[in-house]
């Protein structure tokens, strides 16, 4: 097999031109109108008190959340007080918040819409592991 010669950046990536993931604040891109795929995986949170997870779509293009249920959360050691609720008049937005109650990994799953087609529904299934 014949290797690519041409390889862009083969040293790495200069990490001054990129922001980091932010547990706090996953971006979750629509690829080819179809594929999801979240800026981290999994989602590590920190160890604080008070948590809060604010999932964002690309202000640019038609995908959003079609629901309160457009993130849901599962496992046996979720938060009593799970809030799940969609952000804002665009619905680009989508918050989870709870109080930290024990160290656990949770599974959630995603589903966006296109607002301009109604197309069905893109779903995503990765996973927040909480210190």
């Amino acid at each position: 097999m014949d290797l690519p010669t041409d390889i862009p950046d083969p040293n790495g990536f200069d990490s001054t031109l990129y922001t980091a993931p932010d547990p706090n604040n996953p971006r979750i891109y629509v690829l080819e109108n179809r594929l999801l795929v979240v800026d981290q995986e999994p989602i590590r949170r920190r160890a604080e008190d008070t948590q809060a997870i604010i999932w964002r779509l690309d202000m640019s293009q038609p995908f959003v959340f079609q629901d309160d249920s457009a993130i849901v959360l599962s496992g046996d050691d979720l938060p009593p007080d799970l809030v799940l609720r969609v952000l804002g008049e665009q619905r680009k937005a989508f918050l989870c918040a709870y109080r930290r109650t024990r160290p656990g990994i949770w599974k959630y799953t995603v589903r966006v819409i296109n607002q301009q087609t109604s197309a069905p529904l893109i779903t995503l299934d990765p996973t927040v592991h909480q210190p």
